[in-house]
């Protein structure tokens, strides 16, 4: 299993976890991301790059696995023309963000795990709370891609604490 992160799931581990007060998590989740079995994609490293106080994050991961941040394939590119093919997630990418150059890593998470071949699962902190919104459960639950939150990482894992 691939878990595919998104910025605020990785944000929510650096911000909530303290790696002095967690360190099995830390443990766990670091060989998670030298395996190659956590990852995300270049415009969460984008988003993140805009928080100042997550920094640190991005130097980490990359240390760990060098290509934890990767850019779109041509195969996630051609996901992603399916994903903006559907009226209502084309909203996924705001007018805003096209005009000012803003990342926006949401498509893209689902992209790189629906033109995946190995079982990926897209891990956000989201809710599919609304129905036909252009948020990452919904493109999951659209596209048949498993999505869970950092909490369901945990229990498919089996980490205790």
């Amino acid at each position: 299993m691939i878990y595919i992160l998104d910025t605020n799931t990785i944000s929510q581990l650096y911000r909530s976890f303290y790696p002095n007060q967690f360190p099995t998590l830390w443990s766990l989740f670091h060989s998670l991301v030298r395996e190659g079995r956590a990852c995300s994609v270049s415009e969460v490293e984008a988003e993140l790059n805009a928080r100042s106080a997550i920094q640190d994050a991005i130097r980490e991961l990359k240390g760990f696995n060098s290509e934890f941040f990767a850019p779109p394939t041509a195969a996630e590119q051609e996901y992603l023309s399916r994903i903006l093919a559907v009226p209502h997630f084309r909203n996924a990418i705001p007018e805003r963000s096209l005009a000012s150059g803003a990342p926006v890593a949401d498509p893209y998470l689902v992209a790189k795990a629906g033109a995946s071949l190995e079982e990926c699962l897209v891990v956000t902190e989201e809710a599919a709370d609304r129905p036909n919104a252009a948020r990452v459960p919904n493109m999951c639950d659209y596209f048949h891609i498993q999505h869970t939150n950092l909490e369901g990482l945990m229990q498919r894992e089996g980490w205790r604490f």
